[in-house]
């Protein structure tokens, strides 16, 4: 009972936030990463290297807000 109490008011809370404010960060801070927005460094810096949101081509905004309708 608690499971279906928990993902049903988890659910709406989630719903709600997202038809209010939002669940998704900018398409540019998405394609660049969210290590160095969010935490303020890189995550794998060894692995992947870093670029600025402000650094993501135009283009490829455009081809992800294209993909993803709710980012339009």
């Amino acid at each position: 009972m608690c499971v279906v109490w928990n993902v049903a008011v988890g659910g709406l809370i989630f719903y709600i936030i997202g038809k209010t404010v939002g669940n998704r960060v900018p398409a540019e801070v998405e394609i660049a990463g969210l290590d160095v927005p969010e935490m303020g460094v890189p995550g794998y810096p060894e692995y992947i290297p870093t670029i600025a949101p402000s650094e993501v081509p135009a283009a490829q905004v455009a081809e992800a807000k294209k993909a993803i309708p709710a980012l339009g």
